[in-house]
């Protein structure tokens, strides 16, 4: 599934030229809004596939694991319910 940037801008009946450097920058218009009371003034929203600057790929954090190769933390959460119901705890 692919991921976007979206870019929402003000404009006017004038931004031509703000509409034409976002599309040469990559930027696909996909909605425009005008102001009811205003039909000079709307906001546009663009979007554009991520670039590869924002794009990182994060590690997941490392988590201590029990002898069994379980989440060593679930497996503290599964045995304290384990008490709680030996107990009679409900």
């Amino acid at each position: 599934m692919p991921r976007w940037e979206y870019c929402i801008e003000r404009i006017s009946e004038t931004s031509v030229e703000l509409l034409n450097d976002l599309g040469a920058r990559g930027w696909e218009l996909i909605n425009i809004s005008w102001m009811s009371w205003d039909e000079s003034l709307g906001i546009a929203v663009f979007k554009r596939e991520p670039s590869e600057s924002l794009v990182r790929i994060v590690a997941p954090p490392t988590e201590a694991l029990t002898e069994d190769g379980e989440p060593a933390q679930a497996r503290k959460g599964l045995d304290a319910m384990k008490r709680r119901f030996k107990d009679g705890a409900s």
